[in-house]
């Protein structure tokens, strides 16, 4: 979410992604892509509340490309 600080960055996304969970306001889906991937993977911050999310039926959807790019094929937790 913009060019702020990493840490800042998910702070914002958790809190937004909680906020929908809390209004029962959900989308079909949320794609994952570029730096993106980093999110769904080991060690991401914001695991707990993407898993939350896709058990509400939400689909979780991430670019293989960049997760090869990256080398995090084999660490996606969620998705």
């Amino acid at each position: 979410m913009g060019s702020a600080d990493t840490e800042l960055q998910q702070k914002l996304l958790d809190t937004y992604l909680r906020l929908m969970l809390e209004n029962e306001s959900l989308p079909v889906a949320i794609c994952f892509y570029t730096d993106g991937v980093k999110l769904v993977v080991e060690g991401s911050p914001l695991i707990e509340r993407l898993a939350e999310i896709e058990q509400s039926d939400v689909r979780l959807i991430i670019c293989s490309t960049c997760l090869n790019y990256f080398g995090l094929t084999e660490k996606v937790r969620v998705g």
